[in-house]
C-alpha cells in the first residue's frame, strides 16, 4: 500500500491510500488496447481523501516518508510533526520550538533520524536510535 501526502499553505494535510495491481501481459486483442508481452502494474486510488489532524498553524514547507506508514512535516509554525499514516491518520509527536524559518526535512536511511534545517544556518539532527535514558534517582528530573 502506497499513499500520497500532499501539504497546504494553509497548515492543513491530506492523505489519499494508493494500491497497485498488476496486469498480465496481453497478447492480440479487439480493444484496440496496446498489446504488450510484459505485465504492467496499474495504481488505485481507494477510498477518499482524508484529512490528517492536527493541523499546523502555518504553511507546509517539507514533508518525509520512512516505511511503515510514517510522515515527518515541519511547517512555518515552527513544529516539526510526527504522523502515523496507516491504518488511520493519527499524529505520534510534535516538536516545537524552531525560532526561524526552516527549509526542509528528511529520515535518514535507516529511518531512526530526523534532520531539518532552518534559514538560521543551523541543521538539527533528532537522533531516536536509542532507547530514553531514564534516571532513577531521587531528586533529579
Amino acid at each position: 500500500q502506497w499513499s500520497i501526502v500532499a501539504g497546504g499553505g494553509n497548515g492543513e494535510m491530506w492523505l489519499q491510500d494508493i494500491h497497485s495491481s498488476v496486469i498480465e501481459a496481453s497478447g492480440g486483442n479487439n480493444n484496440k488496447q496496446p498489446t504488450t508481452d510484459k505485465p504492467n502494474m496499474q495504481l488505485f486510488m481507494e477510498n477518499s481523501v482524508q484529512a490528517i489532524k492536527p493541523n499546523h498553524q502555518g504553511p507546509v514547507i517539507g514533508l518525509a516518508s520512512r516505511p511503515g506508514g510514517i510522515i515527518v512535516s515541519i511547517a512555518h509554525d515552527g513544529i516539526l510533526r510526527i504522523t502515523q499514516t496507516f491504518p488511520t491518520p493519527k499524529a505520534l509527536l510534535g516538536l516545537g520550538g524552531y525560532k526561524v524559518w526552516v527549509g526542509s526535512v528528511c529520515i535518514d536511511s535507516e529511518g531512526k533520524r530526523l534532520i531539518s534545517d532552518g534559514r538560521d544556518d543551523v541543521v538539527v539532527v533528532h537522533d531516536f536510535s536509542k532507547d530514553p535514558e531514564v534516571n532513577d534517582d531521587e531528586g533529579d528530573l
